[in-house]
């Protein structure tokens, strides 16, 4: 695009006003503007550059509208004609107050001939032109002053003919033949098409296969933003639109904020993000995490690949940095998968990402994966791994976590593995949220929390109910568990399955409460071998197993009237499910007993207006044999309370508030020894009648004016002590919280596509304690006929012990010499092997026609135990063109 002098502003108006509108054959943009009321602007500088970064134009000045609202977000429409100029534009508008800069902003636009397009800004913070930093896209240089001919401009934008490279920026003039500081070529000119374009930068041609910029030295930053990278533009051109290339970039990342959110990197192609991630590092200077990231890219047309840093305000910095561009052969059976949107997941060993491979005929396939892990919105480490086409996990570590780095924004995974495809497979990404705790033996991670039930059942019948008590509320208040107990489940494991119980809310008791109780019942097998746990904390849970009738041995809660017979008169219910036994009325339950063994028959009634002259009222248990008698129960008879026994024998009692609802307890076993009690205790007992009866049925009479309600009745057996559980501690699901991932990638294509593919690989875990390298993984090639073109991955997994100043080091090799060092330093795992993980990876290209050899490995510093895992190197040859 050629610089030309543009027409005149046309109209400028609050948003909303009636603009003055170019004609049908105009060209131009209408510019949005957007900014705070608060700057106070009165005037707005528009400047616009061309695809360069050259100004096309000095700025213009353009009064800013006034605005009768209240204080707020204002918007302002500037159009301007553009014509004879096509094409990609970038403007920087800078909003101005009394002639200071107060805020600053930029866009691009596409010019379009005869129309009006349309582009938006929204003014921040204002530029700082001659600071000596280069401001992320409002500026494209910054030499520390805003003097004229110097190479940078004073709007810190190159001037024509010079490349600005660094901050303070360094300008050379590009075209004159020698090649300077920050250009990769300089062939005497600034055209572009020749291998050498107008910025000084090499061009891939038709003759290579893999593009790269290497940009090795340290760039540092503390701006809090995104900040380009001055000297890391990958410029590279695909031979048609379905030409698939393969983008990587490799390095190392750190920052001195010791924060969860520390330093960020993003890439951008064509300045559009393509990925974002992040690294929780702690110290910049000798800390810095390995990343490696890819993507597939097509198009016509040259493309740039620009990386940028955002450093949260703190000291950051990039280094080892590596953009390359490798084409993909147009027969090598390309598949991929992308997820754009962020993926929230809840559990362990999630699917998150799978590519569906299906082979023509059975080859070997090259699989890379990439994803970022961020334990939020959960509270601690969320991990990652790849399943391969034979399902292999990688990595392939002893506790198959696989990445674990979860407290960053966005950390890093990647992998790349040849494998061997036949028909029909796929390849997946898989992960297990954020959470705590133990994970062995889980029932259901949908249920976040468990706890151990412990009790004492050597010295209890089988199939006694047994109580659980615990605070319910506490849960409920922390968000752990649902405040209607619907997510309280209670599950046997037995070594061979798990079965989950039936429990029951005690009727005197209600959930979200500091003492909620229930009660659960053994079977006679898990009474030996099982381990009880309560799960609870799963937002949508269904209705629960929870029917008293099958932890009791009776149980009725009167909302209906099935479970008995009437022998005299007829109950009714009241209409809140409790049953009326009025006057002349006897009733006994359908269900019949063994007592042999003590039984403990209990029901929550109300003697209403003891009588005082009269028969007995009367609830205990009677012979089934004999309807009309029993061998115990509670009478009361002319007003006096009594517990009887089927001879008669009687004892005199004086309950408390007989005219309100009490719990009434009475304990029989064979030999006519009989308990009784009221509530939660037990008053007094007495042998009675010694007949052994084995079938007993609860019974209830009245031969009284007033009426009995009964709330509730049970039986169960009677024992010495109930057994009551010990409710341990809460222990975690790891996927007791959601985690996110974003920028899941799956790439698998032919290896026989290429001239030649080697690889060398050490899944498993191992690990040093060292400070010299320790090589886990080597590969030498073999030497070619001539001259090759090599597309080189190596990648690693490095963890270590916890520790605040000891680095874990992974160390990649290229002909002996090292081409990366990490050295990350963080202190947040109590295993090195379950702790946090970064990639050391590097991906770059080599022509030659020798042998090489490469290799990966590891490194202890500071002498703390240091793990690699999933070490990887793939050397794929481009066939001679």
């Amino acid at each position: 695009m050629s610089r030309r002098s543009l027409a005149p502003l046309l109209a400028l108006a609050a948003f909303g006003c009636k603009e003055s509108m170019p004609n049908a054959t105009q060209t131009g943009l209408r510019l949005a503007v957007e900014y705070e009321s608060s700057l106070e602007i009165d005037a707005f500088s528009v400047l616009l550059v061309d695809a360069q970064g050259t100004p096309m134009e000095e700025p213009i000045a353009i009064a800013a509208p006034i605005f009768l609202e209240p204080p707020g977000v204002r918007l302002a429409s500037v159009v301007v004609e553009t014509p004879g100029v096509e094409g990609m534009i970038g403007l920087r508008v800078d909003g101005l107050s009394n002639e200071v800069v107060v805020g600053s902003g930029w866009a691009e636009a596409t010019i379009e001939p005869a129309k009006v397009v349309d582009a938006s800004v929204r003014l921040g913070a204002p530029n700082a032109c001659g600071d000596g930093r280069v401001h992320a896209t409002l500026e494209r240089c910054d030499d520390g002053n805003v003097d004229r001919g110097d190479g940078c401009s004073e709007l810190c934008l190159p001037e024509v003919g010079y490349v600005c490279h660094g901050a303070p920026s360094v300008c050379v003039e590009c075209g004159n033949g020698e090649v300077e500081f920050g250009e990769t070529c300089d062939d005497g000119n600034r055209d572009n098409g020749d291998g050498c374009n107008s910025a000084c930068e090499m061009e891939p041609n038709e003759d290579v296969d893999v593009a790269q910029v290497e940009c090795l030295d340290a760039f540092a930053s503390e701006a809090d933003g995104f900040v380009a990278h001055p000297d890391c533009t990958l410029a590279f051109t695909p031979g048609g639109a379905d030409e698939a290339w393969l983008v990587f970039v490799s390095g190392a990342v750190g920052s001195e904020l010791d924060v969860e959110e520390s330093a960020e990197v993003r890439v951008l192609i064509d300045g559009v993000e393509r990925d974002r991630f992040g690294h929780q590092t702690l110290g910049a200077a000798d800390n810095a995490a390995g990343f490696t990231t890819f993507f597939v890219a097509r198009g016509e047309g040259e493309q740039r690949v620009t990386i940028e840093l955002d450093a949260k305000g703190a000291i950051a910095l990039v280094r080892d940095v590596r953009l390359v561009a490798a084409r993909v052969p147009a027969d090598a059976d390309l598949h991929e998968v992308e997820l754009t949107d962020a993926v929230e997941a809840t559990g362990e060993g999630v699917p998150l990402a799978t590519l569906e491979l299906s082979a023509v005929e059975e080859g070997d396939y090259v699989v890379l994966a990439r994803a970022n892990s961020s334990e939020g919105p959960g509270g601690d480490t969320a991990r990652t791994w790849v399943v391969g086409p034979d399902s292999t996990r990688h990595p392939n570590a002893p506790s198959g976590v696989g990445y674990s780095n979860g407290r960053t924004p966005n950390a890093p995974m990647f992998v790349a593995f040849p494998s061997r495809v036949a028909g029909d497979t796929k390849v997946s990404i898989s992960g297990t949220s954020s959470g705590i705790g133990d994970v062995d033996g889980w029932w259901d991670g949908n249920y976040r929390f468990r706890r151990v039930l412990d009790v004492d059942l050597t010295m209890v019948p089988a199939g006694t109910p047994t109580q659980v008590v615990f605070s319910h509320a506490a849960e409920v208040q922390i968000g752990r568990s649902r405040a209607d107990g619907d997510d309280v489940r209670i599950v046997a494991s037995l070594p061979d399955r798990q079965v989950e119980l039936t429990r029951s809310l005690d009727p005197e008791s209600s959930w979200n409460s500091d003492s909620t109780r229930l009660w659960i019942a053994y079977a006679a097998l898990l009474q030996r071998e099982a381990v009880i746990h309560m799960y609870y904390g799963y937002a949508g849970a269904e209705a629960p197993p929870d029917d008293p009738s099958d932890v009791f041995q009776f149980y009725d809660g009167f909302e209906d009237l099935d479970a008995w017979s009437a022998f005299e008169g007829a109950p009714t219910n009241d209409g809140n499910g409790r049953i009326r036994v009025p006057a002349s009325t006897g009733i006994r339950s359908t269900q019949t007993f063994d007592a042999t063994n003590p039984l403990l028959f209990e029901a929550r009634l109300r003697f209403v207006d003891p009588p005082q002259t009269g028969t007995a009222t009367y609830w205990g248990l009677g012979a089934a044999e004999f309807p009309g008698a029993g061998p115990a129960g509670f009478v009361v008879e002319n007003g006096i309370h009594r517990v009887a026994d089927g001879t008669n024998q009687r004892q005199e009692w004086m309950p408390a508030a007989v005219d309100q609802f009490q719990i009434y307890r009475l304990a029989y076993a064979s030999n006519g020894f009989i308990a009784f009690g009221q509530n939660d205790t037990f008053i007094g007992e007495f042998q009675g009648n010694t007949q052994i009866l084995t079938n007993v049925h609860m019974r209830i009479a009245n031969q009284t004016p007033q009426a009995i309600i009964f709330d509730w009745a049970r039986i169960r057996p009677a024992v010495e002590a109930d057994p009551v559980a010990t409710v341990g501690p809460a222990a975690g699901f790891a996927g007791l919280e959601a985690s996110t991932w974003t920028n899941l990638r799956i790439v698998a294509f032919r290896a026989d596509a290429f001239d030649r593919v080697q690889s060398a690989s050490s899944p498993d875990l191992a690990t040093t304690t060292s400070t010299f390298t320790q090589v886990v993984t080597e590969l030498e090639t073999e030497a070619p006929d001539g001259a090759a073109e090599y597309l080189v991955i190596q990648s690693a997994r490095i963890g270590g012990a916890s520790s605040d100043t000891g680095a874990k080091s992974g160390v990649l090799l290229a002909d002996g010499a090292p081409i990366l060092r990490t050295a990350h330093v963080i202190n947040r795992a109590d295993d090195f092997d379950n702790g946090y993980h970064h990639v050391a990876g590097a991906v770059y290209r080599r022509e030659t026609d020798a042998p090489m050899t490469f290799a990966n490995g590891v490194a202890s510093p500071q002498g703390i135990r240091v793990s690699i895992a999933e070490s990887n190197i793939l050397v794929l040859r481009y066939p001679p063109r």
